[in-house]
């Protein structure tokens, strides 16, 4: 070891709160995180007498790494040490201070600050120095070789990027060819703010669809035009259909569905985008739903809320929660008799009583400038609240609320009403040392789990402190105490999956930060919970399969939120090549090639390859089977049969439903109108395929990509390409923003 090295072993050791990490420097930055003025003047004597053992090719011009663990510094606890290696280079002394400096002492790091929401760089673990890293879950996607979770897994999502409005719902909307009448008109597909609508009357009849924009448009639920004496009569064409359509409209009625009004004064618009920044909402307490507090909102991100309770100036307690929360409602007069307004604990001792009643009465003041219905109907957990059947004292598992990564034995402490209950966890100290463990739940709770639960599936289960054994028995348990285990026929948990599995990539809140957002694997899927690992630290915990702080990919990206990348994504290897399913590894030494089947005997089908004399019989499910066009929506080469060249010019195709080619159109044409929209095609589009393995981007669900059809076509160009851009914008996750990429601006070429 070198004197350099020595004397720095020395000053360390000299520290009392330093603890040995390894046997020598060797290469690495061993440092105590104090202030770096400090650690200069402790290093003051190794400048001048070891200048001539320092490489001459060393020199310690990067100061921006000396500015990092000066940050740290200043958000670390007492006593804690970090070990920092650079790859790049080797040991670098820092740079010395002027001789006759004084002998330094241990600087107490200044503890611990809560991450602010609001200094959102900071708040994702980097510091201003460090740049912000470019992810891209594509490539990290196809350089680990792995799968997204599927977004219909995650239901509070997809809820609410759904504007309410479903397929088969009625309305009344004014007819084009009589000004001041009305008629009942079916909801055929929605895009956001555009609906594709048809008058009743034309039965499947697709010809006379329309698009509709209910932004701008009028529109009404069924019995507005009783209500308000206007005048209910079909279009001129749906007269000449039926003679009689007074018996037409009373058909239609019976069993239908209209659409809530509370949607249409929505425009369309996804229901978490009425929630602005600065509204005031009632946030009710985690461990007491009886009782609530107004709230304002700083941020809305994807309907994930940033707020901060009224009466507090200061980011200290601020907290996220999506809207969709059973603890979000709307802020007005209380919705039952047990409702009550009262400032969390923590924060109550801040004002006087008075003083957080006059609060109330402002936030409340203002709460009345919004539609209070269509907040609370939007503001509604997808999931009901059930009567549950819990009694006192009976026993259960409680997922540790503050870990995440075991189950706490754990009773029925209170029961509040036939909705809530209070589950503390067990502790047979006398006098208690710390505070109870307790949750507020419902019957359909994800984190209450029956007896045994954890130990069949793999969960650590921690005994009560203070419990005798070694080891726990929950037998020995019940019957020390006396106590009945909760039956599990009351236990309302989730048995599907939902599309999770191992190994599967999300986007998951780090439970000690919820201001970050990472990229998470599921290690583990048992239902109700699944067991999630941030790639970003070394960071594991369980969460239910329904959990609100769970996102799919790309969630980040389309809500313009920073994501935390995994911690190794800065080494991974070039992109690789992805295999496709199926095919060898090396595509140039493969040959996907046109077949025909020659023969099937389940479970083995007589393949011929019309490229060559070649037959062979392979598996009815073999992964070695594409259908046609397959190797076309994935840009691979397919050879074509032997006799391809000599074959006639290939005939055009005709869709289901549609005539062999443009020009036989009109002699297929139907009384009733059905070839209508395609009697001015001039132009006959081919086959368009889809491509399911593309890079979707910020707006389109890759989880929807993946349903579409493999093709669209032949067809009519116009009809085709109506149908294609349908398709394309239902699985967006905001149509209007897909509509407005699409829209042309300024004149055509």
């Amino acid at each position: 070891m070198s004197k350099a090295k020595q004397r720095i072993r020395s000053a360390l050791d000299k520290l009392n709160n330093v603890r040995r990490v390894d046997g020598g420097l060797s290469d690495y930055r061993l440092y105590q995180i104090l202030d770096i003025e400090e650690f200069d003047k402790m290093l003051k004597q190794s400048s001048e007498k070891t200048a001539a053992e320092r490489r001459p090719h060393r020199d310690y011009s990067n100061r921006k790494k000396w500015r990092q663990l000066k940050q740290q510094a200043e958000s670390a606890e007492t006593g804690e040490h970090v070990e920092y290696y650079d790859g790049s280079h080797d040991y670098v002394e820092p740079p010395q201070e002027e001789a006759g400096s004084e002998k330094p002492s241990p600087v107490a790091a200044s503890p611990k600050k809560t991450g602010s929401p609001r200094k959102r760089q900071s708040s994702c673990g980097l510091t201003e120095d460090e740049p912000e890293q470019d992810f891209h879950w594509e490539y990290y996607l196809d350089a680990t070789q792995a799968e997204a979770a599927p977004p219909t897994a995650f239901a509070h999502v997809e809820c609410s990027l759904e504007s309410g409005l479903k397929t088969g719902m009625k309305l009344e909307v004014a007819t084009p060819d009589a000004p001041g009448y009305y008629w009942l008109a079916s909801v055929v597909t929605t895009c956001g703010p555009l609906l594709s609508l048809r008058y009743l009357g034309y039965g499947a009849d697709r010809s006379a669809d329309f698009w509709f924009d209910v932004s701008s448009n009028e529109v009404h639920p069924l019995g507005w035009c009783a209500q308000n004496q206007k005048p209910l009569r079909p279009p001129q064409a749906i007269q000449d259909r039926h003679l009689s359509w007074e018996k037409l409209l009373d058909s239609e009625l019976e069993g239908a569905v209209t659409v809530p009004s509370y949607l249409l004064q929505l425009k369309g618009t996804a229901p978490m985008d009425q929630i602005k920044q600065g509204m005031k909402l009632l946030i009710l307490e985690e461990e007491n739903p009886l009782n609530g507090w107004a709230a304002s909102v700083l941020e809305n991100v994807g309907g994930r809320l940033l707020l901060r309770y009224d009466g507090c100036d200061t980011a200290v307690w601020d907290f996220w929660l999506f809207y969709l929360s059973h603890r979000v409602k709307a802020l007005d007069s209380p919705s039952h008799s047990e409702q009550t307004y009262k400032p969390p604990q923590v924060i109550e001792n801040l004002l006087s009583l008075e003083e957080w009643k006059a609060i109330l009465k402002t936030s409340m003041e203002e709460a009345q400038k919004y539609n209070s219905k269509v907040l609370a109907n939007i503001l509604q957990d997808p999931v009901e609240l059930c009567e549950h059947a819990f009694q006192l004292g009976l026993k259960l598992e409680l997922v540790e609320p503050r870990t995440r990564k075991e189950a706490r034995v754990a009773s029925v402490s209170r029961v509040l009403n036939k909705h809530w209950f209070l589950v503390e966890a067990d502790d047979l100290r006398h006098p208690k040392d710390s505070p109870p463990v307790v949750r507020c739940c419902h019957a359909r709770s994800q984190t209450i789990l029956p007896v045994g639960w954890a130990q069949r599936n793999g969960l650590p289960l921690l005994p009560p402190p203070g419990y005798p054994d070694a080891t726990f028995s929950w037998q020995d348990y019940l019957s020390s105490t006396g106590a009945t285990a909760a039956p599990a026929d009351i236990f309302h948990l989730e048995e599907d999956t939902l599309g999770f599995e191992e190994g599967q990539k999300l986007e998951a809140v780090n439970i000690h930060n919820p201001n970050q957002l990472c990229v998470a694997t599921v290690a583990k899927v048992a239902p109700p919970l699944a067991w999630i690992r941030l790639e970003s630290e070394e960071c594991s915990f369980v969460q239910p399969l329904r959990s609100k702080q769970l996102f799919p990919v790309g969630w980040s990206a389309s809500n313009s939120f920073p994501l935390r990348p995994p911690s190794n994504y800065s080494g991974l290897s070039k992109r690789p090549a992805r295999r496709l399913s199926g095919m060898p590894d090396s595509p140039s030494k493969s040959q996907l090639c046109v077949a025909t089947v020659a023969k099937v005997a389940p479970p083995l089908a007589w393949i011929r390859l019309e490229s060559e004399e070649c037959s062979f019989v392979q598996p009815l499910r073999s992964k070695q089977l594409f259908p046609v066009g397959w190797s076309a929506s994935n840009s691979f080469p397919l050879r074509p049969p032997s006799n391809y060249s000599g074959l006639s010019k290939r005939p055009a195709r005709r869709l289901s439903g549609m005539p062999d080619s443009p020009s036989k159109s009109k002699k297929n044409d139907s009384k009733d109108g059905k070839l209508s929209g395609m009697k001015n095609s001039r132009s006959w589009c081919p086959c368009i395929f889809l491509n399911h393995r593309c890079f979707s981007g910020p707006f389109l669900s890759k989880g929807r990509l993946a349903e579409l059809p493999r093709q669209i076509g032949p067809g009519p160009i116009s009809l085709v390409l109506k149908e294609v851009l349908t398709q394309v914008i239902s699985v967006a996750y905001k149509s209007s923003r897909v509509l407005t990429e699409l829209q042309l601006k300024g004149k055509p070429n």
